[in-house]
């Protein structure tokens, strides 16, 4: 009798809940539960999908097309700064992600407070300049220059930057250069001496990667970041930011390669069957999935530490985890035969 009662699903029905169940992240599920979000999440999360399915979509389309930077009408419209995929994504808010914290953090409160507000409002943005065509990661490596006037109220600053992501339209580059003391990180503006030029990237003109040259830029000293010397500091701070940034794209990203594998494999057909069928293609789908909650998991315990913790607690104690987490989430999608494209457009 109680097997009469159960209620049978058709196969597209199956399939759907299926697919609900593996593009949500377990705890924003219905019917699961979190020990992180609450339905007021849950709810926040629906309307941010629906504005970017009305609002940024429409111009993330518009901006490859036409490799300009993210409207500034779809900016003000933002009550936040989704990073929902790479190249419109970078253009939208990487700089500002990246390239605000050092201000935030460790600017003087007057020129935090301006430019942090220009560059919320979407008035201005901002890049972080750190990596040069033979430095990057290995911050003791650059050769940029910052040296005081003789009445020590200015920063000369010369030298070159690589690869800065929204460089070509910023007006402000948080920049890492080598002073007496060691490192130090200023806040430059765009003006007199600044130069960028426009780097063809394989994924994305929106993103704005520039090739940046400073010629004798004279920068007030008001404007370091940080203490003078402290310049390793400020930047291998801001490194944990980044990579959880990174670790959150991947994390949303992941679920997409999932998507379309799925897609794929339902639609491909090898000996008269679609590929789903296969052991060995069903294997790598579970294992892809498997990895994708894992880093979902990962990364939800490692943002609670990070609420919990003050800045330098942060530098401290989560360096290592963030790493960590950053190395896994970039290598936990696989590819299946003819979805290759994917990968290189969400990884």
């Amino acid at each position: 009798m109680a097997s009469k009662e159960l209620k049978q699903f058709t196969r597209d029905e199956v399939a759907q809940h299926n697919k609900q169940m593996i593009l949500n992240p377990l705890g924003s599920r219905k019917s699961y539960h979190s020990p992180y979000f609450k339905e007021s999440h849950k709810r926040f999360q629906k309307e941010v999908r629906k504005f970017v399915d009305e609002v940024v979509y429409p111009d993330a389309l518009a901006r490859e097309e036409d490799g300009k930077r993210p409207s500034l009408s779809v900016v003000q419209k933002m009550a936040i700064f989704p990073h929902n995929s790479r190249g419109y994504g970078d253009g939208l808010n990487a700089g500002a992600v990246i390239g605000l914290p050092p201000v935030m953090n460790f600017g003087a409160p007057a020129l935090r407070d301006r430019v942090v507000s220009e560059v919320l409002s979407g008035k201005k943005f901002i890049s972080l300049a750190i990596s040069e065509a033979f430095a990057g990661s290995d911050v003791a490596g650059l050769k940029t220059t910052a040296k005081k006037t003789e009445d020590g109220k200015f920063w000369i600053i010369n030298g070159t930057k690589k690869w800065i992501t929204n460089g070509t339209f910023s007006d402000y580059f948080t920049v890492g250069c080598k002073t007496e003391d060691g490192l130090t990180v200023i806040l430059v503006e765009r003006g007199e001496g600044v130069e960028t030029k426009s780097i063809k990237t394989s994924y994305s003109p929106t993103a704005g990667t520039a090739y940046i040259t400073f010629e004798n830029v004279k920068v007030p000293v008001e404007n370091t970041l940080g203490p003078e010397g402290g310049g390793i500091f400020v930047i291998l701070s801001n490194f944990n930011h980044e990579r959880w940034v990174m670790c959150c794209s991947a994390a949303r990203g992941q679920r997409s390669i999932v998507e379309e594998c799925l897609k794929w494999v339902n639609q491909r057909k090898a000996f008269g069957k679609p590929l789903s069928s296969q052991a060995v293609i069903r294997s790598k789908l579970a294992e892809m999935i498997a990895r994708a909650e894992s880093v979902q998991s990962w990364l939800e315990n490692v943002t609670y530490q990070m609420c919990n913790m003050s800045y330098k607690q942060q530098a401290r104690s989560l360096a290592g985890q963030i790493a960590l987490l950053k190395m896994f989430a970039t290598r936990a999608a696989k590819t299946l035969p003819g979805t290759q494209y994917w990968w290189e457009r969400y990884h």
